[in-house]
């Protein structure tokens, strides 16, 4: 089983966390920032409504009861499918120990309809203040009422797509945080896609997707890019990287990649050349033997690799079913909260 966690890996995490002290939310809920500050808000909203509710306040038990409800449904089902008529019945359970008037508040965070225009409008601000902004401070520029779950719910289909932003301007928050203005030309890493890189098809099996693995032209080339790599952090640049997950619904597999990572430090992992990475979608990458939180991760090269995966059986063995909440993940014994990256595209940042 591949140590993740050891004396290098965790000085460069605690180095990038270093940033960001007092806003640890940018990089724990990377791209879906606007979502998950929204969720926290309303949660917050409940508590601080419960505990100054004269009439909660003579059955502290039920106030445990309300708050362990709305955290329970936020942890467990996605906020596009949290069903209104399950809180609308559980608030009237509530109202008839404590009266209508005591939950009026409450009820007002989970408004009925769709997500309103005026709701897209406020989180498109929302999320454009906080990642065009070269600072590292995270705040909405909400002012007025507190979010609602249907502005939670418009900004999760917003954001689902932003990881190409998110990360550019993550970077864009670093370099500015680490004085880096520029890079060496010689250093720069600027190929696109990598020279040569094609993928190779996998069978697809009942109830499953088919599974995609990169094939680089040499190894000489992969190892090149490695090599480049490091020196873009020696130098106190950040790569930015294209990748493929192995399991898609489509074939566009090289219109634009799938997803994009951060990689900002080096080191070696068991033995192997492994590259830590930052994810936008950061609840796809946890660790859990680490204790580094959601966002972190670690990129191996190997031989005809750079990717997730410490070995072949951990790169094949991933989940391919496209129902599972797991889809893409590898599910061998090696950690398992993990998404699969393969990288085909690498630029420099700053360019």
């Amino acid at each position: 089983m591949a140590a993740f966690k050891n004396q290098e890996s965790d000085g460069a995490v605690s180095r990038f966390k270093a940033d960001f002290v007092g806003n640890e939310d940018l990089y724990s809920f990377g791209q879906f920032f606007v979502t998950r500050t929204l969720m926290k808000g309303i949660l917050g909203t409940i508590r601080a409504e419960l505990d100054g509710n004269v009439s909660i306040s003579f059955t502290p038990a039920l106030a445990d009861v309300i708050n362990t409800f709305f955290a329970t449904l936020f942890d467990t089902v996605p906020i596009e499918s949290i069903s209104l008529s399950q809180v609308d019945s559980f608030l009237t359970f509530v109202s008839q120990s404590i009266g209508q008037q005591s939950i009026t508040a409450i009820r007002a965070l989970f408004p009925s309809g769709q997500p309103t225009q005026q709701d897209a409008d406020e989180v498109r601000q929302a999320f454009r203040s906080v990642w065009d902004s070269p600072g590292l401070v995270a705040a909405l520029p909400f002012t007025a009422a507190p979010g609602t779950l249907r502005m939670a719910q418009a900004a999760r289909k917003f954001e689902n797509d932003r990881c190409f932003d998110v990360a550019t301007n993550m970077a864009r928050k670093l370099l500015k945080k680490h004085k880096i203005t520029t890079l060496a030309p010689n250093i720069r890493l600027s190929f696109g896609t990598i020279p040569g890189v094609v993928v190779k098809e996998g069978t697809r099996s009942p109830g499953s997707q088919t599974q995609q693995v990169l094939v680089y032209s040499s190894q000489s080339t992969l190892d090149s890019v490695a090599v480049r790599m490091r020196s873009v952090i020696d130098a106190g640049g950040i790569i930015q990287c294209g990748v493929l997950s192995g399991v898609r619904q489509d074939n566009n597999l090289f219109k634009q990649p799938e997803h994009y990572l951060l990689i900002f430090a080096y080191c070696s992992v068991d033995g192997k050349e492994a590259f830590l990475f930052w994810d936008p979608d950061a609840a796809r990458s946890d660790i859990v033997s680490t204790r580094w939180g959601p966002g972190f991760g670690c990129l191996f090269h190997a031989s005809g690799r750079l990717s997730t995966a410490v070995d072949d059986a951990d790169l094949s063995g991933i989940d391919r079913a496209s129902a599972s909440d797991k889809f893409g993940d590898h599910i061998t014994a090696v950690d398992t909260r993990r998404h699969c990256y393969q990288v085909y595209w690498v630029q420099t940042r700053p360019q």
